[in-house]
């Protein structure tokens, strides 16, 4: 590629968010990114940066010259990847780039035991990922991961303590012993009348018993 496709390619990648290129004729200088950062700030930096790093490897280039010097605070005081250079570069030179990145953000992690650094430290070491975009949706996946989770569903064998009427399960299949015996049933659940079997009996003979009388009396009325 020419020198004047470079530097149109240069001036293009100028324009990505998570891109500086710069210059000096820059009155606002550029400051080196040090650490340790937490790793939500990682997260965010690693994603566009990455990101980045796809743009230039689709044009088939490499940053010319990448390593931890290249992750820098802009004249706002927002994290960015410094791009001096790009060069015609083939697979290996870019998995060389994907290599610099990744090295570059882990050195910026904190020392902490928490999930998110745990998870965003493993994607930066794991060396299996050679591509940009492979890096990128890995930081993507952990970036996800860090959301608030949602509240846990109760399950059938939670419980639930009310005041004055111990402990009740919340929701569930009732139990039918419970049910005969006339213990509280489970909440939300259809109320059912407590009935048992021997007493179902006993009211279906007593009303033979008083249906029969009554014909009996009926039958001596009419002789």
């Amino acid at each position: 590629m020419a020198e004047p496709d470079l530097a149109a390619a240069l001036a293009e990648l100028a324009g990505h968010p998570y891109v500086v290129v710069p210059s000096p004729a820059d009155a606002a200088r550029t400051t080196r990114l040090a650490g340790p950062l937490p790793a939500t700030e990682v997260l965010d930096l690693g994603f566009g940066a990455a990101d980045a790093l796809v743009e230039v490897h689709v044009r088939g280039l490499a940053v010319d010259g990448l390593h931890a010097g290249s992750l820098v605070t802009s004249a706002s005081g927002e994290p960015r990847l410094a791009v001096d250079s790009v060069r015609p570069a083939d697979a290996a030179d870019q998995a060389a780039d994907v290599a610099a990145l990744c090295r570059a953000l882990a050195g910026l992690l904190a020392d902490d035991g928490d999930r998110a650094t745990q998870s965003t430290r493993a994607v930066l070491t794991d060396g299996t990922r050679h591509t940009a975009a492979a890096v990128r949706d890995a930081l993507a996946a952990v970036r996800l991961g860090t959301l608030p989770p949602r509240p846990p569903t109760p399950s059938p064998t939670d419980t639930v303590s009310t005041s004055g009427t111990g402990t009740e399960h919340a929701g569930g299949a009732i139990d039918p012993a419970q049910r005969l015996q006339g213990r509280p049933e489970p909440a939300g659940a259809a109320s059912v009348p407590t009935t048992s079997v021997g007493g179902s009996m006993r009211w279906l003979v007593l009303t033979g018993v008083v249906l029969l009388v009554i014909a009996v009396v009926i039958w001596l009325l009419v002789r």
